[in-house]
């Protein structure tokens, strides 16, 4: 990558990061978990809570909106098929190993992805193997991990 798309790349991170925080920590980020823990709960002491839901997806919206004008901007060119079942399989190994939840979780799981996927560049797999084999092996690391940590490394909500 570029070196102005890197560091505004790590400059909008470090923003969205202390505006995650400000919500995580304000009013409306303990309504947001209170709903998430208990929805009935929080309906019972006069939550909206399709308001803070839609609240809530707007916000992320936001977010993914800036993650998404980073990525295009990269590589100048985007569309549907730019994402495709490597990518989701992708995400979803990452909210698993990290843990559902708490923002080092998520950071966490990034981390140990990108290291693996370094790693398994160093095994000697063959090209016309080796998305298959990667496959298999988050595969596999998907379903020890959610038998011996549920929550994920850092989670706090269990995948039920």
């Amino acid at each position: 990558s570029s070196p102005p798309v890197l560091f505004i790349s790590i400059l909008l991170f470090i923003l969205i990061s202390l505006l995650s925080l400000l919500i995580y920590r304000s009013p409306l980020g303990r309504t947001l978990q209170a709903i998430r823990d208990d929805s009935l709960s929080a309906a019972s002491i006069g939550k909206d809570i399709m308001r803070f839901k839609m609240k809530s997806i707007g916000i992320s919206s936001a977010f993914l909106a800036v993650a998404g004008a980073i990525y295009a901007t990269h590589f100048t060119y985007i569309d549907p098929t730019s994402f495709g079942l490597e990518e989701s399989i992708n995400i979803l190994f990452i909210a698993i190993l990290g843990g559902l939840a708490n923002f080092k979780g998520a950071i966490t799981g990034v981390i140990v992805f990108v290291l693996l996927q370094e790693l398994l560049k160093f095994t000697g797999i063959p090209d016309n193997f080796a998305f298959n084999t990667r496959i298999i092996i988050f595969s596999s690391m998907i379903i020890l991990l959610l038998y011996f940590r549920p929550n994920g490394l850092l989670g706090k909500i269990k995948f039920e």
